[in-house]
């Protein structure tokens, strides 16, 4: 960043979620509802933008931007470009990833596939429903206690050799440092941020100022 590191950008937001509407807006809007629940700040567009009006392409950019520099993670459902016919011309219109734009300027990506939870490049750990990611990631933003009444509610009733298997003990009661690495807050991940050098080949959402490490 040239104003500014990444390490030193104010944190709004603990989770922006990044997603295609099409796809995964019932999921990833009641994943908000368990995350506020649990106390994390999430970052979620049908929230924080007006529905009813199609903004411009550069002003919803920009908007984006400033959500995922501002937000302490990324949290992606990963899909692929698109395309969309308009129904007035005929002519078809690409419509790109937006978690491609997003994770150029955030911290730290994590993305959701299936019942996993990854980072970079291969690091994972299997959830079972989305009040137990929302813990996950409230762990990985350093919750800690405060998970407390989250837990009782969703998980106590568990038991306890589920508990244990499924990740689903009183994991906000440890230190940090026992956590699955995935869940650390303050374990820097060894690469937040990384992206092949052939995932970009052809992208023209490219910023200059991007933060990702292109690798080959």
């Amino acid at each position: 960043m040239s104003e500014m590191s990444q390490a030193e950008r104010i944190v709004d937001w603990d989770v922006m979620l990044s997603y295609r509407h099409a796809r995964h807006k019932i999921t990833v809007s009641r994943l908000a509802g368990f995350l506020e629940e649990a106390g994390v700040r999430c970052w979620l567009d049908i929230q924080r933008i007006d529905q009813s009006i199609r903004l411009p392409e550069e002003e919803l950019r920009n908007i984006l931007r400033r959500a995922a520099e501002s937000a302490r993670m990324v949290l992606g459902f990963p899909s692929e470009d698109s395309v969309a016919m308009d129904p007035q011309s005929g002519s078809v219109r690409k419509i790109p990833s937006w978690l491609f734009w997003e994770r150029q300027f955030a911290r730290e990506v994590l993305w959701v596939s299936g019942n996993h939870l990854y980072a970079f490049p291969d690091t994972y750990i299997r959830f079972w429903g989305l009040p137990h990611l929302a813990y996950f990631l409230g762990l990985a933003c350093g919750r800690g206690v405060a998970l407390n009444g989250f837990w009782t509610k969703y998980f106590a009733q568990w038991p306890r050799a589920n508990q244990i298997a499924y990740h689903a003990g009183k994991l906000h009661e440890l230190p940090s440092e026992f956590l699955p690495r995935l869940l650390q807050p303050n374990e820097a991940r060894e690469r937040p941020n990384a992206i092949h050098a052939y995932s970009i080949q052809t992208r023209s959402e490219l910023a200059q100022d991007h933060c990702m490490e292109v690798f080959e």
